[in-house]
């Protein structure tokens, strides 16, 4: 989905069709443009986009432990790329972030078995352990050329605008963008997808959820943006 070529023909078919929905919506749209106005700075992802079938092998051996997890990736990634041009970030700093939401949990390799594939809810020792995840996902990528710039989003994306998330307890906008993006987008995903102790909660449910939260666990602005293109993004 998120490889070479492929990768700008999905961002200029979502910029088409975002501004399509939002034509019709609000009467105007500016995402197009915005998108492909920073074609001219492409360079600076282009070492990333190289690298995009590693991160498609990692998500794959990802998938193959977890069956949570098979696809919940490339839906992640999927969202945060509408969340990114309903935002209007610039197109390199969209291909950046939806590239961190790919790999996001991408550190839950080096999570046991026994917690990762645990039917039920963990225990307070076994929760310490799932929340080294962040970590070790940014381990992983610091050794792979070319993929240090996802680090960050993969790090921080179970912090908390409260500041009461991990793995460093960083509040507000020390919240690196991406990451506080990717956590929206994470979590909708997280409860509009069954689980096995749980069946897949409504949209309804996870909008009241996410809008409940606005200021607590996520960041206001971003929060408004995703509920503002609720629709278009989902």
């Amino acid at each position: 989905m998120f490889s070479g070529e492929q990768f700008y023909t999905t961002v200029i078919h979502e910029a088409s069709r975002l501004t399509t929905w939002e034509t019709g919506v609000h009467e105007r749209s500016i995402h197009l443009e915005i998108a492909i106005n920073d074609l001219k700075n492409i360079s600076v992802v282009v070492p990333l986009i190289e690298q995009s079938s590693i991160l498609q092998a990692l998500v794959r051996l990802l998938d193959k432990r977890d069956t949570y997890t098979a696809f919940h990736s490339e839906r992640v990634s999927l969202i945060t790329l509408r969340l990114c041009l309903a935002l209007c970030l610039p197109l390199t700093r969209t291909i950046i972030t939806t590239s961190m939401a790919l790999v996001h949990d991408i550190g839950k390799i080096g999570i046991p078995d026994a917690i990762l594939l645990k039917e039920g809810p963990l225990n307070e020792a076994e929760f310490d352990e799932i929340k080294q995840h962040p970590i070790i996902g940014t381990d992983l990528l610091q050794q792979l050329s070319g993929l240090t710039p996802l680090c960050p989003g993969v790090l921080h994306h179970h912090e908390r605008w409260d500041g009461k998330g991990y793995p460093h307890g960083l509040s507000g906008e020390d919240i690196p963008l991406e990451a506080r993006i990717i956590a929206v987008c994470d979590s909708i995903d997280a409860m509009i997808s069954s689980r096995v102790y749980r069946k897949a909660l409504s949209k309804e449910h996870a909008y009241d959820e996410i809008k409940k939260n606005r200021g607590v666990m996520y960041d206001p602005e971003v929060v408004d943006t995703f509920l503002k293109y609720w629709e278009y993004i989902l």
